[in-house]
C-alpha cells in the first residue's frame, strides 16, 4: 500500500518545466547564483532547513500526517565551496543548497565533488504543500541556506558564454 501511495504521489505532482528562464531573467528572480564544487550531500528533513525558532509556530499549524512528513528526510543538502560569487549576500565561502529529494519533485541531482552553477532562492513553495505563506513565516528558513530545483538554470558548471553574461549583469 505504501508503495501505491508514493507512486500516486509521484505522477500526481511529477516535475513539469517551462523552457529555461533567460540568464538576464533568472539573475533578477535568484537570490543567489554562485559557481563551486560540492564539498558535502545528505539527505535531511524539511525541519532541518527551518529556523527552530519557527518550528513549534509550523507544527502548530500542521495536522499528525504533515507533522510526520516534515521529519521525513525528503530533501537533499549539499554544502558547495563558493569558487565564484554572481550574486550572493553571505561572506562565507560555503552555501547550503537544499532541493527536492525526487526528480518526480523537480529536485536536482547534485554529485559529490563536481563543480555546478546554482541558481538559488532564499527560500522554497514546499512550505505551501503545508501551510499557507504568510507574515508569520518571514524568517522560516535557517540562514546561508538555500533552495533550487530542475526548473531553475542550475546546471554542471556551464559554456563559457553563461559565465561571461553572468558577469556583465553583476557590474
Amino acid at each position: 500500500f505504501s508503495f501505491l501511495f508514493l507512486l500516486s504521489f509521484s505522477i500526481a505532482y511529477a516535475c513539469s518545466c517551462m523552457p529555461p528562464n533567460s540568464i538576464a531573467t533568472e539573475f533578477a528572480y535568484a537570490d543567489a547564483i554562485v559557481h563551486g564544487k560540492v564539498i558535502s550531500k545528505k539527505f535531511c528533513s524539511f525541519a532541518e532547513t527551518i529556523n527552530p525558532q519557527k518550528l513549534n509556530d509550523l507544527e502548530y499549524l500542521l495536522n499528525e500526517k504533515q507533522c510526520e512528513m516534515i521529519y521525513r528526510p525528503m530533501l537533499q543538502q549539499v554544502v558547495i565551496e563558493i569558487e565564484s560569487d554572481f550574486k550572493n549576500s553571505s561572506s562565507s565561502n560555503t552555501i547550503i543548497i537544499n532541493t527536492p529529494r525526487g526528480g518526480a519533485s523537480c529536485g536536482f541531482y547534485f554529485t559529490k565533488d563536481k563543480d555546478y552553477l546554482v541558481y538559488a532562492k532564499k527560500s522554497s513553495t514546499i512550505l505551501s504543500l503545508f501551510v499557507q505563506p504568510s507574515n508569520r513565516f518571514k524568517d522560516l528558513y535557517r540562514k546561508n541556506q538555500y533552495w533550487t530545483n530542475q526548473c531553475q538554470r542550475t546546471c554542471l558548471y556551464p559554456e563559457k558564454a553563461e559565465i561571461d553574461s553572468l558577469l556583465l549583469l553583476k557590474k
